[in-house]
Protein backbone atom coordinates (compact mmCIF):
# COMPACT_ATOMS: atom_id res chain seq x y z
CA UNK A 1 0.00 0.00 0.00
CA UNK A 2 0.86 3.49 -0.79
CA UNK A 3 1.51 5.69 2.26
CA UNK A 4 -1.68 7.37 2.94
CA UNK A 5 -2.25 10.98 2.40
CA UNK A 6 -3.26 13.37 5.57
CA UNK A 7 -5.82 15.32 6.35
CA UNK A 8 -6.44 17.02 9.41
CA UNK A 9 -9.59 19.23 9.89
CA UNK A 10 -9.79 21.59 13.13
CA UNK A 11 -12.97 23.09 13.93
CA UNK A 12 -12.29 26.40 16.62
CA UNK A 13 -14.10 26.17 19.78
CA UNK A 14 -16.04 23.18 18.89
CA UNK A 15 -17.80 21.60 22.28
CA UNK A 16 -18.65 17.89 21.58
CA UNK A 17 -21.79 17.99 23.77
CA UNK A 18 -23.32 20.53 20.87
CA UNK A 19 -22.68 18.16 18.69
CA UNK A 20 -25.71 15.20 17.69
CA UNK A 21 -23.06 12.11 17.20
CA UNK A 22 -22.39 12.92 20.99
CA UNK A 23 -25.73 12.51 21.60
CA UNK A 24 -26.91 16.18 21.37
CA UNK A 25 -30.84 16.91 20.98
CA UNK A 26 -30.48 19.14 18.35
CA UNK A 27 -29.38 17.35 14.63
CA UNK A 28 -26.19 19.47 14.34
CA UNK A 29 -23.99 16.93 12.77
CA UNK A 30 -25.49 14.80 10.03
CA UNK A 31 -22.47 14.41 7.86
CA UNK A 32 -19.77 13.69 10.50
CA UNK A 33 -22.88 11.01 11.60
CA UNK A 34 -23.04 9.80 7.98
CA UNK A 35 -19.23 9.20 8.30
CA UNK A 36 -19.58 6.90 11.48
CA UNK A 37 -21.58 5.00 9.54
CA UNK A 38 -19.05 3.70 7.58
CA UNK A 39 -15.56 1.47 8.27
CA UNK A 40 -12.65 2.28 9.83
CA UNK A 41 -14.21 5.11 11.30
CA UNK A 42 -13.56 6.05 15.23
CA UNK A 43 -14.92 8.19 17.24
CA UNK A 44 -13.19 8.98 20.44
CA UNK A 45 -15.51 9.65 23.42
CA UNK A 46 -13.09 10.80 26.18
CA UNK A 47 -10.74 13.23 24.35
CA UNK A 48 -9.06 16.14 25.27
CA UNK A 49 -7.14 18.94 24.53
CA UNK A 50 -4.05 20.44 26.12
CA UNK A 51 -5.38 23.66 26.88
CA UNK A 52 -8.16 26.25 26.28
CA UNK A 53 -7.30 27.81 23.34
CA UNK A 54 -6.19 28.09 19.75
CA UNK A 55 -2.47 28.90 19.76
CA UNK A 56 -1.05 26.82 22.26
CA UNK A 57 -3.69 23.95 21.36
CA UNK A 58 -2.32 23.69 17.47
CA UNK A 59 0.95 23.66 19.11
CA UNK A 60 0.75 20.74 20.72
CA UNK A 61 -1.31 19.11 17.55
CA UNK A 62 2.01 19.87 15.86
CA UNK A 63 4.82 18.99 17.83
CA UNK A 64 2.83 15.95 20.28
CA UNK A 65 4.21 18.18 23.46
CA UNK A 66 2.02 20.07 26.23
CA UNK A 67 2.04 23.29 26.77
CA UNK A 68 4.54 22.89 29.75
CA UNK A 69 7.30 21.57 26.86
CA UNK A 70 6.17 23.30 23.86
CA UNK A 71 6.13 26.87 26.08
CA UNK A 72 3.58 28.87 23.81
CA UNK A 73 0.97 30.57 26.02
CA UNK A 74 1.13 33.83 24.28
CA UNK A 75 2.17 35.65 20.93
CA UNK A 76 5.95 36.72 21.19
CA UNK A 77 7.99 33.27 21.22
CA UNK A 78 8.57 30.99 18.25
CA UNK A 79 9.75 27.38 18.38
CA UNK A 80 11.61 25.28 15.88
CA UNK A 81 9.55 24.93 13.01
CA UNK A 82 11.63 21.35 11.96
CA UNK A 83 10.49 19.86 15.25
CA UNK A 84 6.72 20.34 14.02
CA UNK A 85 4.71 17.81 12.11
CA UNK A 86 4.71 19.37 8.57
CA UNK A 87 8.70 19.52 8.28
CA UNK A 88 8.63 15.98 9.91
CA UNK A 89 6.63 14.73 6.86
CA UNK A 90 8.21 17.00 4.06
CA UNK A 91 11.23 15.14 4.94
CA UNK A 92 9.49 11.89 4.15
CA UNK A 93 7.99 13.09 0.72
CA UNK A 94 4.98 14.66 1.55
CA UNK A 95 3.46 18.22 0.10
CA UNK A 96 1.96 19.92 2.78
CA UNK A 97 -0.65 22.87 2.50
CA UNK A 98 -2.08 24.89 5.27
CA UNK A 99 -5.21 26.52 5.19
CA UNK A 100 -5.95 28.79 8.21
CA UNK A 101 -8.86 31.12 9.08
CA UNK A 102 -7.22 32.33 12.65
CA UNK A 103 -4.15 34.73 12.41
CA UNK A 104 -3.05 33.28 15.46
CA UNK A 105 -1.94 30.44 13.70
CA UNK A 106 0.60 32.73 11.48
CA UNK A 107 2.58 32.74 15.20
CA UNK A 108 5.18 30.23 17.41
CA UNK A 109 6.74 29.10 14.28
CA UNK A 110 3.66 26.16 13.93
CA UNK A 111 2.25 26.78 10.19
CA UNK A 112 5.93 28.24 9.15
CA UNK A 113 7.24 24.38 8.47
CA UNK A 114 4.14 23.90 5.19
CA UNK A 115 5.13 23.91 2.09
CA UNK A 116 2.52 26.21 1.57
CA UNK A 117 -0.14 28.40 3.41
CA UNK A 118 -3.36 30.01 2.45
CA UNK A 119 -3.87 32.92 5.01
CA UNK A 120 -7.59 32.32 4.03
CA UNK A 121 -8.35 35.39 6.67
CA UNK A 122 -6.20 37.33 4.34
CA UNK A 123 -7.69 36.73 0.77
CA UNK A 124 -10.93 37.68 2.31
CA UNK A 125 -9.84 41.04 4.05
CA UNK A 126 -10.78 44.29 2.54
CA UNK A 127 -8.03 46.46 0.97
CA UNK A 128 -9.49 49.71 2.14
CA UNK A 129 -11.52 51.34 4.52
CA UNK A 130 -14.95 51.83 2.44
CA UNK A 131 -15.12 47.67 1.54
CA UNK A 132 -13.68 46.94 5.38
CA UNK A 133 -16.34 48.41 6.65
CA UNK A 134 -19.35 46.64 4.06
CA UNK A 135 -17.71 43.53 4.59
CA UNK A 136 -18.65 44.14 8.41
CA UNK A 137 -22.12 44.37 7.43
CA UNK A 138 -22.06 42.04 5.68
CA UNK A 139 -20.79 39.66 8.86
CA UNK A 140 -23.53 41.19 10.64
CA UNK A 141 -26.44 41.06 8.04
CA UNK A 142 -25.25 37.31 7.58
CA UNK A 143 -24.68 37.62 3.71
CA UNK A 144 -21.10 35.67 3.72
CA UNK A 145 -19.48 33.08 6.20
CA UNK A 146 -16.61 33.21 8.32
CA UNK A 147 -14.42 31.53 5.41
CA UNK A 148 -15.58 27.86 5.37
CA UNK A 149 -15.85 28.05 1.32
CA UNK A 150 -13.34 29.45 0.19
CA UNK A 151 -10.85 27.07 2.18
CA UNK A 152 -12.31 24.18 0.99
CA UNK A 153 -12.24 25.85 -2.69
CA UNK A 154 -8.43 26.60 -1.93
CA UNK A 155 -8.16 23.17 -0.69
CA UNK A 156 -9.66 21.48 -3.75
CA UNK A 157 -7.40 23.78 -5.90
CA UNK A 158 -4.15 22.81 -4.51
CA UNK A 159 -4.80 19.29 -3.95
CA UNK A 160 -6.00 18.49 -7.57
CA UNK A 161 -2.33 19.08 -8.55
CA UNK A 162 -0.85 17.18 -5.69
CA UNK A 163 -0.08 13.92 -4.76
CA UNK A 164 1.40 12.07 -1.64
CA UNK A 165 0.26 15.33 0.43
CA UNK A 166 -0.48 16.36 3.66
CA UNK A 167 -2.96 18.95 4.23
CA UNK A 168 -4.17 21.04 7.55
CA UNK A 169 -7.70 22.74 6.96
CA UNK A 170 -8.54 25.34 10.02
CA UNK A 171 -12.31 26.60 9.75
CA UNK A 172 -12.84 29.44 12.19
CA UNK A 173 -16.74 28.17 12.63
CA UNK A 174 -18.49 27.93 15.51
CA UNK A 175 -16.05 30.14 16.74
CA UNK A 176 -17.77 33.61 18.09
CA UNK A 177 -19.12 35.54 16.94
CA UNK A 178 -21.94 32.98 16.35
CA UNK A 179 -23.44 33.91 13.05
CA UNK A 180 -23.88 31.96 10.38
CA UNK A 181 -24.90 32.45 6.78
CA UNK A 182 -28.28 33.55 6.72
CA UNK A 183 -30.12 30.27 5.31
CA UNK A 184 -28.75 28.89 8.22
CA UNK A 185 -29.96 31.31 10.87
CA UNK A 186 -33.14 29.98 12.14
CA UNK A 187 -32.17 26.22 11.82
CA UNK A 188 -32.50 26.55 15.69
CA UNK A 189 -32.95 30.68 16.44
CA UNK A 190 -36.87 31.69 16.82
CA UNK A 191 -36.79 35.50 15.22
CA UNK A 192 -34.04 37.42 13.66
CA UNK A 193 -30.48 36.74 14.72
CA UNK A 194 -29.46 41.17 14.73
CA UNK A 195 -30.08 41.55 18.49
CA UNK A 196 -27.99 38.64 19.36
CA UNK A 197 -25.20 39.53 17.31
CA UNK A 198 -25.23 42.91 17.82
CA UNK A 199 -25.00 41.70 21.57
CA UNK A 200 -22.27 39.49 21.33
CA UNK A 201 -20.10 42.42 19.44
CA UNK A 202 -20.36 43.51 22.53
CA UNK A 203 -19.15 40.69 24.78
CA UNK A 204 -16.67 40.10 22.67
CA UNK A 205 -15.30 42.59 21.23
CA UNK A 206 -14.96 44.39 24.82
CA UNK A 207 -14.31 41.94 26.80
CA UNK A 208 -12.98 43.85 29.31
CA UNK A 209 -16.44 45.38 29.70
CA UNK A 210 -17.67 42.31 30.36
CA UNK A 211 -14.82 40.78 33.02
CA UNK A 212 -15.40 44.04 34.75
CA UNK A 213 -19.46 43.72 35.10
CA UNK A 214 -19.82 46.79 32.77
CA UNK A 215 -21.95 44.59 31.00
CA UNK A 216 -23.54 41.34 31.32
CA UNK A 217 -25.27 38.51 28.85
CA UNK A 218 -28.71 37.39 30.02
CA UNK A 219 -30.43 33.69 29.83
CA UNK A 220 -32.47 34.91 27.01
CA UNK A 221 -29.08 36.41 25.48
CA UNK A 222 -26.84 33.45 26.18
CA UNK A 223 -29.86 31.04 24.51
CA UNK A 224 -29.87 33.28 20.83
CA UNK A 225 -25.60 32.57 21.43
CA UNK A 226 -26.14 28.82 21.21
CA UNK A 227 -29.10 29.14 19.03
CA UNK A 228 -26.53 30.27 16.56
CA UNK A 229 -23.68 28.58 17.61
CA UNK A 230 -25.59 25.27 16.83
CA UNK A 231 -26.15 26.59 13.71
CA UNK A 232 -22.89 27.58 12.40
CA UNK A 233 -22.27 23.93 13.65
CA UNK A 234 -25.07 23.23 11.65
CA UNK A 235 -23.55 25.01 8.38
CA UNK A 236 -19.74 23.93 8.70
CA UNK A 237 -21.01 19.66 9.06
CA UNK A 238 -22.57 20.94 5.67
CA UNK A 239 -19.48 22.22 3.77
CA UNK A 240 -17.64 19.13 5.67
CA UNK A 241 -20.13 16.51 3.65
CA UNK A 242 -18.52 19.07 0.51
CA UNK A 243 -15.52 18.14 1.29
CA UNK A 244 -15.80 14.31 2.09
CA UNK A 245 -17.74 13.79 -1.20
CA UNK A 246 -14.87 15.67 -3.15
CA UNK A 247 -12.60 13.14 -1.63
CA UNK A 248 -14.67 10.33 -2.98
CA UNK A 249 -15.53 11.41 -6.36
CA UNK A 250 -11.86 12.33 -7.15
CA UNK A 251 -10.38 8.67 -5.40
CA UNK A 252 -8.79 10.62 -2.42
CA UNK A 253 -10.80 8.86 0.12
CA UNK A 254 -9.85 5.31 0.73
CA UNK A 255 -5.86 6.14 1.26
CA UNK A 256 -6.45 8.96 3.23
CA UNK A 257 -6.02 9.84 6.59
CA UNK A 258 -8.75 11.63 7.98
CA UNK A 259 -8.78 13.43 11.33
CA UNK A 260 -11.28 16.07 12.38
CA UNK A 261 -10.99 17.58 15.74
CA UNK A 262 -11.39 20.62 17.80
CA UNK A 263 -8.95 22.57 19.32
CA UNK A 264 -11.14 23.48 22.38
CA UNK A 265 -14.47 24.03 23.61
CA UNK A 266 -16.11 27.22 24.50
CA UNK A 267 -17.82 28.37 27.70
CA UNK A 268 -21.10 30.02 27.93
CA UNK A 269 -21.69 31.04 31.45
CA UNK A 270 -19.73 28.22 33.39
CA UNK A 271 -17.76 29.40 36.18
CA UNK A 272 -19.25 33.10 35.04
CA UNK A 273 -17.35 32.98 31.81
CA UNK A 274 -17.87 33.39 28.59
CA UNK A 275 -15.63 32.23 25.58
CA UNK A 276 -12.28 30.14 26.25
CA UNK A 277 -10.00 31.54 28.66
CA UNK A 278 -9.55 31.68 32.69
CA UNK A 279 -10.17 28.26 33.77
CA UNK A 280 -9.40 24.39 33.05
CA UNK A 281 -13.27 22.82 33.19
CA UNK A 282 -14.17 20.31 30.59
CA UNK A 283 -16.48 23.03 28.92
CA UNK A 284 -13.16 23.81 26.91
CA UNK A 285 -11.11 20.63 27.30
CA UNK A 286 -13.42 17.70 26.29
CA UNK A 287 -13.30 17.94 22.60
CA UNK A 288 -14.81 16.01 19.45
CA UNK A 289 -12.38 13.75 18.00
CA UNK A 290 -13.34 11.49 14.99
CA UNK A 291 -10.59 9.15 12.96
CA UNK A 292 -11.21 7.81 9.53
CA UNK A 293 -8.29 5.17 8.89
CA UNK A 294 -6.83 4.30 5.21
CA UNK A 295 -8.87 1.42 4.62
CA UNK A 296 -5.90 -0.82 4.58
CA UNK A 297 -4.58 -0.01 7.76
CA UNK A 298 -6.67 -3.13 9.49
CA UNK A 299 -9.65 -2.99 12.13
CA UNK A 300 -10.19 0.06 14.36
CA UNK A 301 -13.16 0.40 16.88
CA UNK A 302 -16.49 2.51 15.59
CA UNK A 303 -16.67 3.70 19.33
CA UNK A 304 -13.00 4.51 21.54
CA UNK A 305 -14.21 5.60 25.22
CA UNK A 306 -10.19 5.75 26.43
CA UNK A 307 -8.93 9.01 27.52
CA UNK A 308 -6.70 10.76 25.12
CA UNK A 309 -5.38 14.15 24.40
CA UNK A 310 -4.77 15.61 21.17
CA UNK A 311 -0.83 15.82 21.67
CA UNK A 312 -1.48 12.52 19.99
CA UNK A 313 -2.73 13.68 16.60
CA UNK A 314 1.46 13.68 16.24
CA UNK A 315 2.61 10.65 16.87
CA UNK A 316 -0.86 9.06 15.56
CA UNK A 317 -0.02 10.61 12.14
CA UNK A 318 3.08 9.49 12.27
CA UNK A 319 2.63 5.77 13.00
CA UNK A 320 0.05 6.03 10.10
CA UNK A 321 2.58 6.67 7.86
CA UNK A 322 5.68 4.64 9.56
CA UNK A 323 8.10 6.90 10.61
CA UNK A 324 9.94 6.33 13.66
CA UNK A 325 10.08 9.24 15.88
CA UNK A 326 10.71 9.39 19.80
CA UNK A 327 7.70 11.31 20.23
CA UNK A 328 5.35 8.67 18.70
CA UNK A 329 2.80 8.28 21.68
CA UNK A 330 -0.20 7.15 18.86
CA UNK A 331 -4.14 6.75 19.51
CA UNK A 332 -3.72 3.47 17.44
CA UNK A 333 -2.13 2.17 20.57
CA UNK A 334 -5.19 2.77 22.72
CA UNK A 335 -7.94 0.30 22.43
CA UNK A 336 -11.19 -0.23 24.94
CA UNK A 337 -9.02 -2.25 27.61
CA UNK A 338 -6.96 0.98 28.27
CA UNK A 339 -6.72 1.60 32.09
CA UNK A 340 -9.44 3.85 33.70
CA UNK A 341 -6.28 5.52 35.28
CA UNK A 342 -4.77 6.63 32.17
CA UNK A 343 -4.31 10.27 32.38
CA UNK A 344 -3.85 13.44 30.17
CA UNK A 345 -2.44 17.02 30.96
CA UNK A 346 -3.49 20.22 30.58
CA UNK A 347 -1.66 23.47 31.46
CA UNK A 348 -3.22 27.23 31.30
CA UNK A 349 -1.37 31.12 31.50
CA UNK A 350 -3.44 33.82 31.07
CA UNK A 351 -1.76 35.83 27.84
CA UNK A 352 -0.69 39.10 28.89
CA UNK A 353 -1.58 40.44 25.75
CA UNK A 354 -5.35 39.59 26.87
CA UNK A 355 -5.27 40.98 30.18
CA UNK A 356 -3.05 44.30 28.29
CA UNK A 357 -5.88 44.38 26.01
CA UNK A 358 -9.05 44.46 28.83
CA UNK A 359 -6.62 47.06 30.74
CA UNK A 360 -6.52 49.10 28.13
CA UNK A 361 -10.33 49.02 27.61
CA UNK A 362 -11.92 49.71 31.23
CA UNK A 363 -8.19 51.39 33.05
CA UNK A 364 -9.70 51.92 36.49
CA UNK A 365 -10.65 47.64 36.86
CA UNK A 366 -8.11 45.40 38.57
CA UNK A 367 -7.97 42.68 36.36
CA UNK A 368 -5.65 40.79 38.46
CA UNK A 369 -7.80 37.77 39.56
CA UNK A 370 -8.08 36.44 36.11
CA UNK A 371 -3.84 36.42 35.84
CA UNK A 372 -3.57 32.66 36.51
CA UNK A 373 -1.64 29.75 36.04
CA UNK A 374 -3.14 26.68 35.51
CA UNK A 375 -2.22 22.74 35.15
CA UNK A 376 -4.52 19.40 35.58
CA UNK A 377 -4.50 16.13 35.39
CA UNK A 378 -7.36 13.82 34.12
CA UNK A 379 -8.16 10.26 34.37
CA UNK A 380 -11.36 8.37 33.24
CA UNK A 381 -13.09 9.49 36.86
CA UNK A 382 -11.24 12.19 38.12
CA UNK A 383 -9.59 15.77 37.74
CA UNK A 384 -7.03 17.83 39.87
CA UNK A 385 -6.54 21.42 38.98
CA UNK A 386 -3.26 22.93 40.65
CA UNK A 387 -3.39 27.05 40.85
CA UNK A 388 0.15 27.19 42.60
CA UNK A 389 -0.53 25.85 46.19
CA UNK A 390 -4.09 25.54 45.71
CA UNK A 391 -5.51 22.30 44.46
CA UNK A 392 -8.80 21.39 43.61
CA UNK A 393 -10.09 17.86 43.36
CA UNK A 394 -13.09 17.07 40.72
CA UNK A 395 -15.01 13.75 40.21
CA UNK A 396 -16.49 13.67 36.56
CA UNK A 397 -19.75 12.84 36.91
CA UNK A 398 -20.79 12.99 32.69
CA UNK A 399 -20.02 14.70 29.53
CA UNK A 400 -18.57 17.94 30.59
CA UNK A 401 -19.56 17.57 33.81
CA UNK A 402 -17.32 17.21 36.89
CA UNK A 403 -18.24 17.58 40.17
CA UNK A 404 -15.78 19.70 43.15
CA UNK A 405 -15.21 17.05 46.07
CA UNK A 406 -13.17 17.22 49.22
CA UNK A 407 -9.41 16.07 49.22
CA UNK A 408 -10.33 14.45 52.90
CA UNK A 409 -11.92 11.22 52.17
CA UNK A 410 -10.29 10.79 48.71
CA UNK A 411 -6.73 10.68 49.66
CA UNK A 412 -6.16 8.09 47.80
CA UNK A 413 -7.59 9.24 45.14
CA UNK A 414 -5.87 12.61 45.33
CA UNK A 415 -2.24 11.62 46.52
CA UNK A 416 -2.11 9.77 42.50
CA UNK A 417 -3.27 12.44 40.66
CA UNK A 418 -0.59 14.51 42.57
CA UNK A 419 1.91 12.19 42.26
CA UNK A 420 1.11 11.89 38.36
CA UNK A 421 1.52 16.09 38.26
CA UNK A 422 4.71 16.10 40.19
CA UNK A 423 6.39 13.22 38.03
CA UNK A 424 5.55 14.65 34.91
CA UNK A 425 6.84 18.41 36.54
CA UNK A 426 10.48 16.35 37.15
CA UNK A 427 10.53 14.82 33.55
CA UNK A 428 9.37 17.53 30.94
CA UNK A 429 11.56 17.95 28.31
CA UNK A 430 11.53 21.93 27.18
CA UNK A 431 11.71 22.49 23.67
CA UNK A 432 13.89 25.36 22.55
CA UNK A 433 12.51 29.04 21.59
CA UNK A 434 13.48 32.39 20.33
CA UNK A 435 11.70 36.00 19.81
CA UNK A 436 8.93 36.40 17.40
CA UNK A 437 8.22 39.30 15.42
CA UNK A 438 5.49 41.11 16.14
CA UNK A 439 1.88 40.96 14.27
CA UNK A 440 2.11 41.85 10.93
CA UNK A 441 -0.99 44.32 9.88
CA UNK A 442 -3.59 41.71 8.21
CA UNK A 443 -2.88 39.59 11.47
CA UNK A 444 -4.07 42.02 13.79
CA UNK A 445 -6.74 43.40 12.09
CA UNK A 446 -7.53 39.59 11.53
CA UNK A 447 -7.66 39.17 15.67
CA UNK A 448 -9.02 42.51 16.72
CA UNK A 449 -11.90 41.67 14.34
CA UNK A 450 -12.52 38.58 16.21
CA UNK A 451 -11.78 40.40 19.97
CA UNK A 452 -8.34 39.43 20.72
CA UNK A 453 -6.68 42.72 20.67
Amino acid sequence: MNQPNILLVSLDSLRPDHLSIYGHSRTTSPNLQQLLTQDQTTLFKNAYATTTWTLPSHASVFTGREPAEHGIFDKGTKIDPSQTLPQILSREGYQTAAFINNGWLTQAGITDGFDSRFDIFEMEMPSNRITKQLNRLKIVLSLKDNGAQTTINQFINWRDSTDSWFSFLHFNEPHYLYNPPRSYQNTYLSGSAVPSILKQRRVFTKQGDFYADNTSVSESEMNTFTDLYDGEIRYIDDQLGRLFEYLKETGGWENTLLIVFADHGELFGERGLVGHHFCLDNALLHVPLIIKWPTASGSHPSVNESVVSLKHIFGTVLEAIGCDHPRSNALQQYDQESERDTCVFADYRTPTSLLNQYQEQVSEFDFSEYDVSLQAVQTQDYKLIADGDDELLYEITGANQEEKIPKEGNEEIYIRLQEKLDNRSQNLSLMDQEEQKDLNPNVRDNLEKMGYL
